[in-house]
């Protein structure tokens, strides 16, 4: 709000309202009407830049406390430490230097198991060749196993079958052919000697007899190759198999001897961690082998500083609002009971006052209220006839009628 001096076109309010309060950067206006003692306000809220800068200087001076308290210089029988502030980093934050150390006797046994610890080393690196190469021959098994299906050959032991068969009958007709070869010339002889001739029923019946038991010797002998060829064959197949089962067996014995050396490799990389533990248990003797000590330091929240201050100013505008409003709804209340003779005259509650002309001597001028918009036109309290002014509650009004 501009602030003016009293002329002709100047606010309702006198000179006096303008006067800056007493340790203040703002006038004594109306705001401090029923605002207590003396109109005063509220403090402000604090600075949420200075408050997370005091935060953040609190934090990191505690926590240099608190790491200052846990880098206690100690010894014990196996060795000391010692620690102490090095130097500082871009940030102002300091940097411990920790030293430990061990008895004579403690170094000299940490020196001989890490000269093991070496050689374990080499050790570990030498199992690990071993164990590439036993998976080498681990995997060359197994190619030989699955290759052991592929050596049994069906179509061998078929053709095993089919040769033993033509053989026996080969060996069945040799014997057969010149028995029955003699038999048939015996038959013709039998038969001419007895008078019968080819054709008749008596010689018909002769040959027919012959060729009948000529047929089933050869048909036996032919189920009988049948049969021994199979049998072949059979012996063919288990040969095969237990060609097979004596190579696998051979297999297996490998991959027994390969996982006895595999255990013995294992055996050697256990044996080759025993320096590693060891080494462990007698660090852990040592002071400060846990590790140095840790601080921190949380940052200042300054979201929340500036929402403490958004809202310690957002609480003062609104009690200055909520006095404003009581004051304006007393004013309004008092010119009701007063009566449409009486009119809020006092200068202190006008404002846009601008001079437009004399009414009986009196200033007339054209004015706001404070607490409206509407312009009206009247005149000042301070300025009208006494016996026309009253005071009620500390506000001016004017009667009009005794103009």
């Amino acid at each position: 709000m501009r602030h003016y001096l009293i002329t002709s076109d100047s606010p309702e309010l006198p000179i006096l309202a303008f006067r800056k309060a007493l340790g203040k950067n703002r006038p004594a206006t109306l705001e401090g009407i029923g605002g207590g003692k003396g109109g005063g306000s509220s403090p402000s809220a604090p600075d949420p830049w200075t408050v997370a800068a005091a935060t953040t200087s609190v934090n990191r001076d505690a926590a240099a406390y608190n790491k200052a308290l846990n880098l206690n210089n100690y010894s014990n029988p196996f060795g000391g430490q010692q620690s102490s502030i090095s130097g500082y980093d871009a940030s102002g934050a300091p940097i411990y230097q920790t030293n430990v150390s061990a008895n004579p006797q403690l170094q000299a046994a940490m020196q001989g198991l890490l000269g093991q610890v070496s050689g374990s080393g080499d050790m570990i690196a030498g199992a690990n060749n071993v164990y590439n190469d036993f998976g080498n021959q681990y995997a060359g098994l197994g190619n030989q196993f699955a290759g052991l299906g592929s050596q049994i050959d069906p179509q061998r032991a078929q053709q095993f079958a089919q040769q033993g068969q033509d053989a026996y009958y080969k060996s069945a007709t040799s014997y057969l052919d010149p028995q029955y070869s003699q038999q048939q010339e015996s038959l013709d002889a039998k038969l001419a000697a007895q008078g019968l001739a080819p054709g008749s029923q008596a010689y018909n019946n002769a040959m027919g007899n012959f060729q009948r038991d000529k047929d089933f010797a050869y048909s036996q002998a032919q189920n009988n190759a049948i049969t021994q060829g199979q049998q072949m064959g059979l012996n063919q197949m288990a040969a095969q198999n237990q060609n097979i089962n004596l190579q696998a067996g051979l297999l297996g014995q490998q991959a027994g001897l390969l996982g006895q050396r595999t255990g013995l490799t294992q055996q050697q990389v256990g044996n080759s961690q025993i320096p590693y533990s060891n080494l462990q248990s007698i660090a852990g003797l040592i002071p400060g082998y846990s590790g140095p000590a840790t601080s921190s330091i949380n940052p200042a929240d300054i979201g929340a500083y500036m929402n403490n201050a958004y809202q310690g100013q957002l609480g003062q505008y609104n009690a200055r609002q909520q006095g404003s409003n009581q004051f304006t709804s007393g004013l309004m209340g008092l010119g009701g009971t007063l009566g449409a003779a009486y009119l809020m005259s006092d200068a202190r509650v006008k404002r846009d006052i601008r001079r437009i002309g004399e009414w009986n001597g009196t200033p007339v001028y054209s004015y706001r209220y404070v607490f409206e918009t509407k312009r009206r036109i009247g005149v000042l309290a301070q300025e009208a006839p006494k016996h026309a002014v009253s005071n009620f509650a500390g506000v001016l009004m004017v009667d009009y009628r005794s103009l």
